[in-house]
């Protein structure tokens, strides 16, 4: 008797559709510095996965300029990213709330194609560019008030200010000055793509009630050369808030290399230890206490950048582009541990925040401070001891 074969009964109907839930999502309060970071924080309503995602969102003509994302069931792994991306933004993290999370992405977005940019795994990010989400003008303000920075004087908005008009920024630009003001200033064609504001001086030369006029001259980095505009720009103190209400084209003149490296340069305090650990094990005791630094690789070996935790640099009547860096930390192959700092008052705070954790590993073998940062130039150098490179700086004369 043959035996009779089992039947599977099937279901019918379509497999249910996953889709994502929104948690929460926080961002950078830092507009005004052309870059913000993003994260939203998702789960599955099927497979129940946290889905978590970071972005940079760049406003100097490019866009979505960076993501990563990560799929876990562990609520604690939704954070793995959070410091490398929004940690060296020196700024405020605020909440936003789904339309806005989705809004700020599909509005990016736009740049990346206005610009030609590429955006980073596109893929995974379509269920947002997907979604139908247009804020009106109560909540697109509302959005402006949780990313751009608090303006607390005069010299902090033409800081922010000049730093926008060389980039290109009319989005942030227009928040802070009339239609006519912009229109006159983008006319004058002074950068033909974003740039980048290396020096900034402002000089205060007429006070009346709450009008301040000041004379500013601003060195610029545009890409294949550079040069110094001069302005005469007015701020206006109105219902509380600072704005550009009028500023005079002066002139612009380019600058040499040689002296644009003279413009920027500020002293920079050098620690050199030896390492006792091995290198690998070495910068895995780094990550475990300092989790928030940008990290780069050069033929030396690792560069480890460490920025402030605030953005007090753009409040200074001198300002400069490398203002917002507290320390740079270099491991190179010759076990040599590298901390370069601009302040001296800062290594106390470097030691009891960082240092300390690791200092059994370390000794030291050279403290020197020289008139300008040399850190850059040696990681680009072919393999040579950082001892040996301080040793012919300074015989050659360029300690303080």
């Amino acid at each position: 008797m043959s035996e009779v074969p089992r039947l599977t009964v099937l279901k019918g109907g379509k497999a249910k559709e996953d889709k994502y839930c929104f948690i929460n999502a926080r961002v950078t309060k830092t507009r005004l510095m052309g870059v913000i970071a993003l994260k939203i924080l998702w789960r599955s309503s099927l497979t129940k996965e946290y889905l978590a995602q970071w972005f940079t969102l760049d406003a100097e003509e490019h866009g979505i300029y960076d993501y990563v994302s990560v799929k876990t069931k562990s609520f604690a792994d939704t954070d793995k990213y959070s410091l490398q991306f929004m940690g060296s933004l020196g700024g405020e993290i605020v909440s936003l709330t789904e339309r806005e999370a989705v809004f700020l992405i599909q509005h990016y977005k736009k740049m990346n194609q206005q610009y030609h940019k590429e955006i980073p795994r596109e893929f995974e990010i379509k269920f947002i560019f997907d979604a139908e989400i247009d804020l009106n003008e109560e909540e697109n303000l509302r959005l402006q008030d949780k990313i751009y920075e608090i303006i607390e004087s005069p010299i902090q908005l033409i800081n922010l200010f000049m730093m926008r008009l060389v980039a290109k920024d009319v989005e942030a630009m227009a928040r802070y000055s009339s239609p006519e003001h912009i229109e006159y200033l983008t006319g004058l064609s002074l950068v033909k793509e974003a740039s980048s504001l290396l020096r900034n001086n402002s000089t205060i030369i007429d006070i009346v009630d709450s009008r301040y006029v000041y004379f500013v001259r601003s060195l610029v980095d545009a890409q294949t050369d550079y040069f110094i505009l001069s302005f005469e720009l007015e701020v206006k103190r109105i219902l509380n808030q600072f704005r550009i209400s009028k500023s005079l084209f002066l002139g612009k003149q380019q600058v040499e290399v040689e002296a644009v490296a003279d413009e920027i340069k500020t002293p920079e305090h050098i620690r050199l230890f030896s390492i006792i650990e091995e290198e690998e094990k070495f910068l895995k005791m780094i990550a475990q206490h300092k989790g928030s630094l940008l990290e780069y690789h050069f033929l030396q070996g690792t560069m480890l950048v460490e920025f402030r935790r605030h953005n007090d640099h753009v409040k200074k009547q001198n300002y400069h582009i490398g203002g917002d860096i507290r320390a740079i930390y270099f491991v190179n192959s010759f076990k040599e541990f590298i901390i370069c700092y601009y302040d001296a008052a800062d290594f106390a705070a470097i030691y009891n925040d960082f240092l300390c954790f690791i200092d059994m590993s370390l000794e030291l073998k050279m403290e020197e401070t020289l008139s300008s940062s040399v850190i850059y130039q040696y990681a680009e150098l072919e393999r040579l001891q950082f001892s040996e490179y301080l040793t012919q700086l300074i015989e050659g004369g360029n300690s303080s």
